[in-house]
């Protein structure tokens, strides 16, 4: 997983990587924001092959639908 700012995120929200495959950010439990390699492997966006990987760690799941 690779780390984007706030503003990185907000700029990638809705853009199309390929046809029907969009940018999709997330957040981990400390509320930064992070991309998949994949999307970085297929994106035609320069700044994003500049990006280094950190660690993401997932939110926690405290209320899950019956």
């Amino acid at each position: 997983m690779y780390k984007l700012t706030t503003q990185q995120a907000k700029s990638l929200f809705g853009v199309e990587i390929q046809s029907g495959w969009y940018f999709n950010p997330i957040k981990d439990i400390n509320g930064d924001w992070f991309i998949s390699e994949q999307e970085i492997q297929a994106s035609y966006i320069d700044w994003l092959k500049h990006l280094e990987q950190a660690e993401f760690i997932p939110p926690e799941i405290t209320d899950i639908p019956i």
